[in-house]
């Protein structure tokens, strides 16, 4: 009862201590209420503190109530060994001389004696801690605390070592400890290391495989099935694989994403690796060996080896070197190297690349060779030949590349080159180069000959190459491809050309500019504007034939006009012209002709001048025509 603000009679109360001790208190829950013995208080937990209301009534007897089993974490006593199943819940240490009421654990007062229940509650002289022990009718189950001082034994095969915070188990039978569980997440072991970064880690047995679980209980880093299949990685089902979640891009390789296999020896041209044995004789299976070739710290060198073995005799096949480079050690009854594409495969099936800082030279990147246990004569060399699947048949020569001594002599060699193609008969040369200071070249099976004379004739040059017959005639059925052009203009009105002053038949000539339409054959276009101009875009320097054509009516009769065909601007002198009307507006033609050298950019144009006087012409017709040779 509360009078005014102040208890007064006999509160109930879940217990009783010094006031200190039991603000000390954990594991308390909101609503829960205590008496300080020694400031005659009563307090109420209201979840996170203590409310505190001093008692007048003089004398106090306190009521206590019953302990429900939610408020203990530290006894897991189960129905089986005579209590009602305490487990994940809070703790309330019991101290001093509280009294507890309750069919779980009896009546105790001081470190009395549980009144029903079947179980003695002892509380130590530190009245800190609690210690339970089975009654004799439950043999066999011992529960520890650890503030235990010395050890607990149940048996001479279950002791508790406090000094060493172990406990000890021994067994006459194999399974010394026997854990059972149904959760779906199987059985688990929880190891913890504190102050760790992912201190947990989890042994468990789960749909028949043994796993190792990551410290957030979120995925297999090791499993092992009972037939020996193991997965080591974050994704490790049992398919003897390693596997592994690295987010780093890195091309090189780290410590979280390879497997180390290492020979720490410091011997040099000591080896470590894989053997993929057929029994544990090292002769039956093939091998990768990493053979440590420089142990020298700061310049360690490690080649890859790889082993094979042929009626258990073991021996090297291929060879790759730390610094570059594969060696191929091949077999007498067996290519040295094949490399086979995928049968859907739609890419380049191998690439031989070389990258360095050369930027002006040519540099090697296939060595193709060919030595012999004798003496080489003329003929010996090498070949490189091209297959293909016939209609019916794999693999049948298609072409060859021989590269072959002329002169085998060292002092003197002098090497061929041969290109043949196939045929059902087998294969037949087609180009043959021959080296020298001065080199050879024959075609069709000829003899190479040297760089014919530029005064050769043309039936004589094709026969002595082999392209042709000797004897006949030469006919061209394709044709000769020339840069070739032209600007062309008609209209029956005309175009004004504007004559600014009378010309001496070299100078005041102007530029005649109707509207022109390109044709282009090849390497001409019409230098930005359809304008009467005609401009070379081809890459070589070249001496072309220019034609033009021109009909021109004056405004005056008898007046004497100049015409010429310029280069960049400049009238060429070869191609001017006179052309006199003798009527006003009366048409007239002419044409002109003269060889003029073009090179990338230069441009043609048609220019006029008036001989007579200071009068403008119309311009009905033009064409430019430019020819290379």
């Amino acid at each position: 009862m509360i009078h005014n603000g102040v208890v007064v009679g006999k509160p109930l109360v879940s217990y009783n201590d010094t006031k200190s001790n039991i603000i000390a208190l954990s594991g308390l829950i909101e609503g829960m209420t205590a008496y300080a013995t020694d400031s005659d208080e009563l307090g109420t937990f209201n979840g996170s503190s203590w409310y505190w209301i001093p008692i007048t009534s003089g004398s106090y007897v306190p009521i206590v109530h019953d302990i429900n089993g939610t408020y203990h974490n530290g006894f897991p006593l189960s129905p089986a060994h005579g209590g009602t199943g305490i487990a994940n819940s809070f703790t309330l240490a019991i101290s001093g001389n509280s009294t507890i009421n309750g069919s779980l654990v009896g009546n105790i007062s001081g470190g009395g004696t549980v009144a029903t229940g079947g179980f003695t509650l002892t509380v130590p002289a530190t009245g800190q801690a609690l210690v339970a022990a089975v009654a004799a009718t439950v043999v066999g189950y011992v529960p520890f605390y650890s503030t235990i001082t010395g050890s607990v034994t149940s048996d001479a095969g279950l002791t508790w070592d406090n000094t060493n915070k172990r406990l000890n188990l021994s067994s006459a039978v194999f399974d010394v400890l026997a854990i059972t569980s149904s959760q779906a997440a199987g059985a688990n072991i929880k190891l913890t290391h504190t102050g760790a970064t992912n201190p947990n880690k989890y042994f468990r047995s789960k749909d028949g495989n043994f796993e190792v679980i990551n410290s957030a209980y979120s995925g297999r880093i090791f499993s092992i099935t009972d037939g020996g299949m193991m997965g080591i990685g974050l994704t490790a089902d049992a398919q003897s694989r390693f596997s592994t979640d690295v987010a780093s891009t890195s091309l090189v390789p780290a410590s979280a994403n390879v497997i180390n296999i290492t020979n720490q020896n410091a011997t040099t041209g000591n080896m470590s690796g894989i053997w993929f044995g057929q029994s544990d004789a090292v002769s039956n299976g093939a091998g990768v060996m990493g053979v440590h070739v420089d142990r020298t710290g700061g310049s360690r060198d490690t080649d890859i080896w790889i082993y094979t073995s042929v009626n258990s005799v073991v021996a090297e096949a291929i060879r790759i070197y730390g610094a570059g480079g594969v060696l191929v050690t091949g077999k007498t009854d067996r290519s040295q190297l094949v490399v086979t594409g995928f049968t859907t495969q739609t890419v380049t099936v191998a690439q031989l690349l070389r990258n360095d800082g050369n930027t002006n030279a040519v540099a090697t990147v296939l060595t193709i060779g060919a030595n012999s246990t004798g003496t080489a004569a003329a003929g010996f060399g090498a070949r490189q030949l091209f297959t293909l699947e016939s209609s019916t048949t794999a693999d049948q020569s298609a072409a060859a590349l021989d590269v072959l001594w002329a002169t085998a002599t060292h002092a003197s060699r002098v090497s061929d080159v041969v290109l043949s193609a196939a045929y059902s008969g087998g294969l037949s040369e087609f180009l043959r180069g021959r080296g020298g200071a001065s080199p050879l070249i024959g075609f069709f099976g000829v003899a190479p000959v040297v760089q014919q004379a530029n005064n050769t004739a043309i039936d004589t040059l094709l026969s002595n190459l082999g392209l042709r017959a000797s004897g006949g005639e030469s006919f061209f059925d394709t044709r000769l491809m020339l840069p070739m052009g032209e600007i062309s203009y008609f209209d029956l009105t005309g175009t004004v050309v504007t004559i600014t002053a009378q010309s001496d038949g070299s100078t005041n000539m102007v530029k005649a500019a109707p509207a022109t339409t390109l044709n282009n054959d090849k390497e001409f276009d019409n230098g930005g504007a359809n304008d009467g101009r005609l401009r070379y875009t081809g890459a070589t320097t070249r001496t072309f034939h220019v034609a033009c054509t021109i009909s021109i009516a004056p405004d005056s009769a008898n007046d004497t006009f100049v015409c010429g065909i310029a280069k960049n601007g400049t009238v060429v002198a070869a191609s001017k012209v006179l052309m006199q009307a003798t009527t006003a507006s009366g048409i007239r033609s002419t044409a002109m002709h003269g060889m003029v050298s073009l090179a990338t950019g230069d441009y043609l144009e048609l220019y006029i001048g008036n001989t007579t006087d200071a009068d403008d012409c119309t311009v009905h017709s033009l064409n430019i025509f430019a020819m290379g040779m």
